[in-house]
């Protein structure tokens, strides 16, 4: 036979197999299938559970006209990577061709490959996940603030206030329904601006060290990249050279940031030590030295939904009356006093704008959302309509007295006590609760407003807001008048200024 009818017979064949080898070459998918394979490996070798055995190989190929660099292998080979799995009789169940990737963002030497491999494995209706869920947080660090910005204005624009602010209060809760309406409809337009504009990533996705230069450097190397291919791949030359520069000084850069964490982190601790920033000093300390106290038992139940009911009655326990006479007692003398209350203070008054702007920007930043999403931030970087519609919102819950049912919806996270204690046991936890930051927003906005009419007595100096050098002054006349040895006394204190 000549040569151009055995290649024409080889690729023939070739093309045929290729049709059959979805068909032939499958992985086993149901339990029975699984079940036989552990059973004739463990009967080879006795290495239980064991589905396939997986490894690479280089098939030899002809160097291509395009990116024939690539290819070459340690030997000076041009090949292509294939990964195969097989099981205990050597037949084939999944083949895949690795694909050689040298788009310019790779830093090592050696062009990466991918592979793409499906393979389909039935899991046991009773089987658990072995890890932890990723837990994932919007990063407004890495956020297109401005196109953000944008799309809250479109999204709040189609926001209907017009009924409510029409209403006098005497409609008999028919605008209860346009409360929760603006509610959500506020919600649903902050968090569709934030999906197409703010990532959404575990907290140690980013690098914190990278800034505008690495990113110009990075920039750079992939357009020098870019012209190296679109001129040819050349070995040699002006072209070759900016490329190869572009790449080395991105690298040499990242490396230096890389391995500069290690000095930051140390003056980061010394600057919140000197500066007696408690709060910062010890963020810094547990985020690269403290891992998470995490068990998957509680009381000896690790199933999740037992967990949560078990976490939700004694949270509710916690929370019950000291005295139920008591509680009862003072239920009935409430509804009394209401009524025969006289005061000065002006119920229908408005939320002003003005009150809403600024109790939004003493809301701290980088707090977690509750269950309808919204962060601090989610409200700081819209667009200012969005004050404008809270305040108005704000004004007729105030006057209809009715509150969105999100307002009165929270995620309550169980925090261990004791982390050196036992963190299996229940009694060893205390619940907080992530409420909706909008309601904290509504809070201020009161606060703001009636100050002027809430008092406090003098007895409780110790939860008033910079009054600490009273309850140090106390300690000190105790310790004398009672002739005690104190070896520590520590306080957790806000910063105060003198």
């Amino acid at each position: 036979m000549t040569q151009p009818a055995v290649s024409k017979v080889i690729d023939g064949v070739t093309q045929a197999l290729c049709k059959l080898a979805n068909v032939m070459i499958t992985f086993p998918h149901n339990p029975q299938q699984i079940t036989a394979n552990k059973l004739s490996f463990f009967n080879m070798a006795g290495f239980p559970n064991v589905v396939g055995c997986i490894d690479c190989t280089h098939v030899r190929i002809k160097a291509p006209s395009q990116a024939e660099d690539v290819y070459i292998n340690r030997k000076g080979v041009h090949t292509i990577n294939v990964q195969a799995v097989c099981d205990a009789q050597m037949k084939l169940t999944n083949v895949v061709c690795c694909e050689v990737l040298d788009s310019g963002t790779n830093l090592s030497d050696h062009c990466a490959i991918q592979l793409m491999a499906e393979l389909s494995v039935a899991r046991h209706k009773d089987a658990k996940p072995n890890h932890q869920p990723i837990r994932a947080r919007l990063r407004w660090d890495k956020a297109n603030k401005d196109n953000y910005y944008a799309e809250t204005y479109l999204n709040l624009c189609d926001v209907d206030m017009s009924f409510m602010k029409n209403c006098d209060g005497n409609c008999n809760g028919a605008c209860n329904v346009y409360i929760e309406a603006v509610y959500n409809q506020v919600v649903d337009a902050l968090n569709g601006a934030a999906a197409s504009t703010v990532p959404k990533t575990p907290q140690k996705f980013y690098n914190f060290w990278w800034d505008e230069h690495l990113s110009d450097l990075k920039r750079r190397s992939l357009d020098a990249h870019a012209l190296w291919v679109a001129s040819g791949r050349p070995g040699q030359g002006d072209i070759y050279n900016n490329k190869r520069c572009a790449k080395a000084k991105y690298k040499q850069v990242t490396r230096e940031k890389d391995k500069s964490d290690v000095h930051g982190l140390s003056n980061d601790l010394n600057d919140y030590f000197l500066s007696k920033d408690q709060e910062g000093f010890w963020k810094v300390w547990r985020s690269k030295f403290c891992k998470p106290v995490q068990t998957e038992f509680i009381d000896g139940i690790d199933d999740p939904v037992s967990v949560a009911d078990l976490f939700a009655s004694q949270f509710e326990n916690a929370c019950a009356h000291n005295s139920v006479d008591r509680s009862f007692l003072l239920l009935k003398e409430f509804p009394s006093q209401y009524d025969e209350y006289t005061g000065d203070v002006d119920c229908g008054c408005h939320i002003t704008v003005e009150s809403a702007d600024r109790c939004l920007h003493s809301m701290k930043l980088q707090k977690a959302a509750s269950l309808d999403g919204i962060e601090t931030e989610h409200i700081v970087f819209a667009h200012p309509v969005v004050v404008l519609l809270l305040s108005e919102l704000f004004t007729s819950i105030l006057r209809h007295a009715y509150v969105p049912s999100g307002f009165c919806s929270g995620i309550v996270i169980p925090l261990p006590k004791d982390k050196s204690g036992d963190i299996m046991d229940s009694n060893n936890y205390r619940g907080i609760t992530l409420s909706s930051n909008i309601s904290k927003m509504f809070e201020l906005c009161l606060l703001d407003r009636y100050s002027c009419h809430l008092m406090s007595s003098d007895l409780q100096f110790g939860f008033t807001y910079d009054e600490t050098d009273h309850i140090v002054f106390i300690l000190h006349g105790l310790i004398i008048i009672l002739s005690v040895s104190v070896f520590i006394v520590y306080f957790m204190l806000s910063v105060v200024s003198y």
